[in-house]
């Protein structure tokens, strides 16, 4: 639910605290454990930085470096793509398929989290009804790379 921002904002990994302006306010054990303060760690030298954002179908896009197309520009094929969620689902039967043929580096499509090899050992209580031999890739020469599911059946 959307609201306005209270507060400090705090890393959830080591509990640094930035005020709303983006200053850093809080280190705790920066200097080993109860030890809030280092001489070696000035805050001052550590604030935020702005960053260029877009937010599309609630998923935060950030372009840390600002040197990438704009987004809209960037996602045009996907999002053209997957026009087609904007619209109620339709399901074609158990026998339909859909293949693509994409010349790539296929370790960045696998290493970008395109598999499903990985449910059995990470997912088990997902794995024991949307299977791992359920799965196929989807590569696309837009370079866009994802995974479907023929069989879908949440308990």
């Amino acid at each position: 639910k959307p609201q306005q921002l209270r507060g400090p904002i705090t890393c959830p990994y080591h509990a640094w605290a930035y005020d709303l302006d983006g200053q850093l306010r809080r280190t705790p054990h920066v200097g080993g454990s109860g030890i809030d303060n280092l001489d070696s760690v000035n805050k001052c030298d550590l604030p935020l930085i702005s960053v260029r954002s877009h937010v599309w179908r609630d998923v935060i896009f950030v372009n840390i470096g600002g040197e990438a197309p704009a987004f809209g520009d960037a996602a045009a094929p996907l999002i053209d793509r997957w026009q087609e969620f904007e619209k109620p689902l339709v399901h074609t039967g158990a026998d339909s398929s859909i293949s693509f043929t994409l010349d790539c580096n296929w370790k960045l499509a696998v290493e970008n989290y395109c598999e499903a090899y990985h449910l059995p050992f990470v997912h088990p209580a997902l794995n024991s009804y949307s299977r791992l031999e359920d799965h196929y890739n989807i590569l696309d020469t837009d370079g866009f790379a994802g995974q479907g599911t023929t069989v879908y059946q949440p308990r």
